[in-house]
């Protein structure tokens, strides 16, 4: 089943190259930001990621969930990512909007990728997806969480009267 804003985001236990974690505990209150295929990412784009997260008052905990093929990752605090042996586990846990349409097959397959931005109340405040693609940069990303309040914790919606 697919995943939307407003949805508790999924617990899981796998291994990181940061070592063993189960996601609720290891977010800790913090905002994360989980990717299912950091490898579209130019790897200068994550490092800058990396700095981005680092430098908020209101921590932000970056997850990958597929390790990226070229060895040459942002290894290191900032940015966890799920171990190839999990990889395919986690990942089926984390599904996006293309595993939930139903009957429909589309004539020619969809890799969907999707970033889910979840608050420090393990809820999914929005999802950004988008077809596979090499070098990718995170600005959006930073955008979209930077716009739903990143440093007003914890945001609740407000109710018309």
């Amino acid at each position: 089943m697919a995943l939307f804003p407003g949805w508790q985001a999924p617990d899981f236990a796998a291994e990181t190259n940061a070592g063993p974690i189960h996601f609720h505990t290891w977010l800790q209150g913090s905002w994360g930001i989980v990717i299912t295929h950091p490898a579209d990412y130019d790897l200068d784009s994550l490092r800058r990621a990396v700095a981005w997260a680092l430098g908020r008052t209101q921590p932000v905990r970056l997850l990958g969930l597929s390790p990226r093929r070229d060895n040459d990752s942002p290894h290191g605090p900032g940015f966890t990512m799920v171990t190839a042996q999990d990889a395919n586990r986690v990942a089926r846990v984390w599904q996006g909007v293309m595993q939930d349409i139903g009957d429909i097959v589309p004539a020619t397959p969809m890799a969907e990728r999707t970033v889910y931005v979840v608050d420090p109340d393990l809820t999914i405040r929005t999802t950004l997806s988008h077809p596979p693609a090499r070098g990718r940069h995170f600005t959006d990303i930073i955008q979209a969480t930077e716009a739903l309040g990143l440093e007003d914790i914890p945001l609740r919606p407000i109710r018309a009267a």
